[in-house]
């Protein structure tokens, strides 16, 4: 599963369960783990199911949002309408292709993209007609001084007016109905119980503002409007989404 803040709700229960082994990656990485077969069940960003019809999507938990996310965003010195290269995050595939749609559907622009290390950039180092996609925990300290900002949840429920999902728990076909079950109870855990869990993590707390993060901008039950979002997101992408 992913190592990011965002997933200190599903680690409150998971890291005392004795029933799970946990590896914590990036989101780009996690997929590899499922493939590979080091991992039966995985957290993974949606977009690296396009190409694959060999699991199941097992939880009523997710990463999410219904407007904005905070993590995901595209940063740039002119306004997106003036745009002609962005510069993607490699760490999430998602996000990448949610930018892809964007721009089509939504900015109506046609970039040139690259994806690469955005770790290091800030607003000095583009040109005016250039943009970056960052994701994750790097979204906090990302400089400031860009003169725009685009909250990529924000953007795809002004185009969609739905919310959207960025990441699903999946599982092999043979993973039990009793490890599902118990998967989703622990990850119930935390996600209905914030205050526990941003008591746990209180050290970080005062570094971010977890309080604010989990209860505005992540929203983590895979509900029917997220379900309808991820087949949206798939049918732009022509994939067929599993029944949950």
């Amino acid at each position: 599963m992913v190592g990011y803040y965002n997933t200190l709700p599903f680690l409150f229960g998971l890291e005392k369960s004795n029933q799970f082994n946990l590896i914590l990656d990036i989101p780009s990485k996690c997929i590899e783990y499922y493939i590979n077969g080091e991992a039966d069940i995985a957290l993974v960003p949606v977009a690296t199911l396009l190409e694959r019809n060999d699991y199941k999507i097992i939880s009523k938990y997710c990463i999410g949002c219904s407007g904005e996310v905070g993590t995901v965003c595209v940063f740039s010195n002119s306004p997106i309408s003036e745009v002609t290269k962005i510069y993607l995050d490699q760490d999430s595939r998602t996000s990448q292709k949610l930018v892809e749609v964007l721009c089509k559907r939504h900015w109506f622009i046609n970039p040139k993209l690259e994806e690469c290390n955005v770790r290091n950039i800030n607003s000095s180092d583009l040109n005016p007609d250039e943009g970056v996609l960052m994701i994750g925990d790097k979204v906090f300290s990302a400089d400031k001084s860009f003169n725009y900002s685009y909250d990529l949840g924000a953007e795809w429920n002004t185009h969609s007016g739905l919310p959207f999902t960025f990441a699903v728990w999946i599982a092999r076909e043979d993973v039990n109905d009793d490890v599902i079950a118990t998967l989703n109870l622990e990850i119930g855990k935390g996600v209905n119980n914030m205050e526990k869990v941003l008591k746990q993590n209180k050290s970080l707390a005062t570094k971010i503002k977890l309080d604010e993060y989990f209860k505005k901008y992540i929203d983590y039950r895979f509900d029917t409007e997220k379900q309808k979002a991820l087949q949206l997101f798939f049918d732009y992408n022509q994939h067929e989404m599993p029944i949950p």
